[in-house]
């Protein structure tokens, strides 16, 4: 008869770095709001902290009250190659084995003298690998009961998983997308998906998608979980282009990946707002709504996107990053569109680069409106300067945006 009630710190670039959980007796608290200011009152929270290493929002260590600490050792192809685990002068590790999809199935200890905790140990083991429990998964990550291993043992995984999986600081479990250091709560079940909390029971997340338009619905997983997956939580933009991307990044220039990923992110949502925004003016000033989805008016929503999304590359990071970041987004694509979005994008740096730089302290929001009417200016006494559409074939070649089919 209690609330686990969880509180979340971020940092400045929205990552979860304190995880603050208190339990409450329903004797103190009769609903949940009740419970949550208990919970900000008291001082025997248990408190995990995270500190990431890179731009990414996968931790590289961790520690909790209990002085318990887990570092994450990255492998060769950028997933978890072993986890550490210090407790006092205790230290212990394993090796994940992962499965193709990125779960943790088992773990392989380090050291020869340490104790196995796995449940359901029968005769299969070798090397400390218990063959008798593996923690598997459906699609939507949530687990598979009553599994066979190979000495015939039944092994039933409860919703919470078992100690197949990697248990963190904090008591927060890798199993499901484990690779990804997707944590699992033990006392929930929920996994933080970057950005969101997910549900594998349900299959939906908790919360609405942070990109407007990003999936089919503001809280559904990836229709097709066995070919997709959304491990930041944010689908319209962690697949494609984007992850592309943000995996050049981290080599390229990995100190500027967590502005690159912020500028996309706020850039495509406040041009969805401003394209919404400026279709019901125009349907109120009497236009049909078919003017909207005529070429002129997805060519020059398509400009004025690119253009904004440069000009907050250029003043957020660098000239060099900017250029990189959007070879990046158009590597390995090819055809018409692809080839108009990259002239958009170099005449973009090329011309306005030194309009950028100064701007670099204003604040979102102000930066936006400023390069919005720079376009507009750009668009009505210059419109030549963008690539509308651009013909391949024997005669490629690129036109520029005209009035023509408004």
């Amino acid at each position: 008869d209690t609330w686990l009630v969880r509180q979340y710190g971020m940092d400045p670039i929205g990552r979860q770095n304190t995880v603050t959980e208190t339990t409450v007796t329903k004797a103190k608290a009769k609903t949940a709001k009740q419970a949550l200011a208990q919970a900000r009152k008291a001082n025997t929270s248990a408190v995990t902290t995270r500190h990431y290493g890179d731009g990414s929002d996968s931790p590289t260590w961790a520690a909790d009250t209990g002085e318990t600490t887990t570092q994450w050792l990255p492998g060769l192809d950028g997933g978890v190659a072993a986890v550490i685990t210090t407790s006092g002068d205790t230290a212990t590790g394993v090796v994940p084995v992962v499965s193709p999809h990125g779960d943790n199935t088992n773990t392989l200890p380090l050291t020869d003298n340490q104790t196995s905790t796995r449940v359901g140990a029968g005769d299969g083991t070798i090397d400390g690998l218990d063959l008798d429990v593996w923690e598997l998964y459906d699609a939507y990550g949530h687990p598979i009961n009553n599994t066979v291993g190979t000495s015939g043992v039944a092994n039933t995984l409860q919703a919470t998983g078992s100690a197949a999986s990697v248990t963190a600081s904090g008591g927060d479990r890798y199993g499901w997308l484990g690779a990804y250091q997707r944590p699992t709560s033990q006392a929930t079940g929920l996994i933080q998906m970057g950005a969101r909390p997910y549900n594998p029971n349900t299959g939906q997340f908790l919360s609405t998608d942070p990109i407007r338009g990003g999936n089919q619905n503001p809280y559904t997983y990836p229709v097709d979980p066995v070919n997709q997956d959304d491990v930041g939580g944010m689908d319209g933009l962690t697949s494609g282009g984007f992850k592309q991307m943000l995996a050049i990044c981290e080599v390229t220039a990995p100190w500027d990946c967590g502005s690159v990923r912020d500028v996309t992110m706020y850039v495509n949502d406040r041009s969805s707002i401003w394209d919404t925004r400026m279709k019901a003016r125009h349907v109120a000033r009497g236009h049909p709504g078919s003017h909207w989805t005529s070429t002129y008016w997805q060519n020059k929503a398509n400009a004025r996107r690119h253009f904004i999304w440069n000009i907050f590359l250029l003043a957020k990071t660098s000239s060099r990053t900017a250029r990189l970041m959007t070879e990046a987004h158009e590597f390995g694509e090819s055809g018409a569109d692809t080839n108009r979005d990259t002239i958009n994008n170099q005449r973009a740096q090329t011309n306005f680069h030194e309009w950028a730089a100064p701007k670099r302290g204003m604040s979102d929001p102000g930066l936006f409106r400023r390069a919005r009417k720079l376009f507009n200016g750009l668009w009505r006494g210059h419109r030549n300067f963008f690539a509308c559409t651009y013909r391949l074939g024997f005669l490629s070649r690129v036109s520029n945006c005209s009035s023509r089919g408004r």
